[in-house]
């Protein structure tokens, strides 16, 4: 058995465990882990996390051709930086 008096990091934690984690925080909630560090940011602002919040928000607003359209400018955005 291993002593250990170090504290655990949620970056410690294994990363389908914490790709499961983040699915499940609101926008709010995605937003506010973003700002903890740059390897958070980088999982937080994924489009992969924040694709199934504007399905659920605004799937019914928007038809398949807007739906087509932010995907462009998701992409064209990557281009550009």
């Amino acid at each position: 058995m291993e002593d250990t008096n170090e504290e655990m990091s949620v970056l410690d934690l294994p990363e389908l465990a914490l790709e499961c984690i983040l699915e499940r925080l609101p926008p709010g909630g995605l937003f506010s882990m973003a700002s903890v560090c740059s390897s958070l940011r980088k999982r937080c602002v994924s489009d992969y996390l924040w694709e199934r919040h504007m399905k659920q928000k605004w799937g019914r607003v928007i038809g398949p051709a807007a739906y087509r359209e932010w995907k462009w400018f998701i992409a064209t955005r990557r281009d550009y930086g």
